[in-house]
């Protein structure tokens, strides 16, 4: 309509901000881009969990802890201002983990903010024409604009939920994510496959599941970190880990005295210990 400010889309990668920006849709774009299922989330307050966050993403090799705490905080401060300025602000946030927590951790930010009514969530796991969807980045502009008509007003009942999981997240309460992975939230579809997704990696459980995945998927055949990713991608139901985090994981596998594995001439293989692992 003539005459309202154009929204801002509020997007989980610059993968589909690119592809977005694009688009016939107007509007400008905030790229939201922490990783929040790696790493510790620490409680507190807005300006502590980002520097917190710049600082570990920084030692996983991300980039600087300096240019990557700018980033969040201009995510956090745009969407801030989005809202106090009558934008209709659109998320645009997928079925999986990475997603889910990320909008988990924007709705808890928000709970409270007078504007929230100017909140619309687009949010799928699922697209025509691609039987395996793996989320927002792999569509097209053309496809992308065809979600636009379905954005949505959040559920008032989102916000309480959103802020009970982001406290247990930052908390590392296992109980309560245990308990509201059970439950179907009005507004949250996707949100409770996502927790359950998040309670198989540690602390949660003895063993993660994402190191066995990596095992088995040596044991299977495959050789080079590359090929690892792929035989991992296909055992998850919704993406998870993005190749960079997989390797990480490779490598952390081979360090030590107790190496589950190790790198030989024809690629990485599973020493005595990751057999020994691998059979209970």
């Amino acid at each position: 309509m003539r005459g309202l400010p154009p929204p801002v889309h509020v997007v989980n990668g610059d993968s589909v901000g690119h592809t977005l920006a694009r688009s016939a849709l107007p509007g400008s774009l905030i790229v939201w881009r922490d990783v929040l299922h790696e790493g510790r989330v620490p409680p507190g307050p807005p300006s502590l969990v980002y520097r917190e966050r710049a600082a570990f993403l920084a030692r996983a090799g991300h980039g600087s802890a300096a240019a990557i705490h700018a980033d969040l905080a201009a995510a956090d401060a745009g969407l801030i201002a989005a809202l106090e300025a009558g934008h209709e602000t659109v998320l645009w946030f997928e079925h999986d983990l990475h997603d889910q927590l990320q909008l988990v951790q924007i709705l808890a930010r928000i709970a409270g903010h007078p504007a929230r009514g100017a909140l619309r969530l687009i949010t799928l796991d699922r697209f025509p024409g691609h039987p395996r969807f793996a989320g927002l980045g792999e569509l097209s502009a053309a496809e992308l604009l065809t979600l636009w008509p379905q954005r949505s007003p959040l559920d008032g009942r989102v916000f309480p939920v959103a802020e009970r999981v982001y406290v247990a997240l930052q908390e590392g309460d296992g109980a309560v994510l245990h308990e509201l992975a059970g439950t179907s939230p009005a507004g949250l579809p996707f949100l409770p496959g996502a927790l359950r997704r998040l309670l198989e990696e540690h602390p949660w459980v003895a063993e993660g599941r994402s190191e066995r995945q990596i095992l088995q998927a040596v044991a299977a055949g495959a050789r080079t970190p590359a090929e690892i990713f792929t035989a991992t991608f296909e055992m998850e139901e919704a993406p998870y880990a993005g190749d960079s985090w997989v390797f990480r994981r490779i490598e952390e596998l081979t360090r030590g005295d107790d190496a589950l594995l190790t790198p030989t001439a024809v690629g990485i293989e599973l020493t005595p210990a990751g057999h020994a692992y691998l059979r209970g």
